[in-house]
């Protein structure tokens, strides 16, 4: 399970990535990882001048990318329903 905000090890290339939201050409909401090293700042949004993103130095995730997206979505979704049926009890 991927979780946003948390720091991960790239397995292909060893470098450190945080997965945050971006804000979509349309509008919509994505998720992207951004380079990061422990201590640094941990934003809420992808900001492209202050952020790089780990899919220009890594290939082998961004052939990966789609998948992990996905998978970020149907973790949010499965968390949010759990908390609804909390909530209705």
């Amino acid at each position: 399970m991927w979780k946003l905000y948390t720091g991960y090890e790239c397995r292909h290339c060893t470098g450190g990535f945080l997965i945050v939201k971006s804000q979509g050409r349309r509008g919509y909401i994505s998720y992207l990882p951004i380079n990061f090293k422990p201590g640094d700042e941990i934003p809420e949004f992808f900001d492209k001048e202050k952020h790089h993103s780990h899919l220009l130095d890594c290939p082998k995730l961004a052939d990966q990318w789609e998948r992990i997206q996905k998978d970020i979505n149907n973790s949010i979704e499965k968390e949010q329903k759990f908390q609804e049926r909390l909530f209705m009890r």
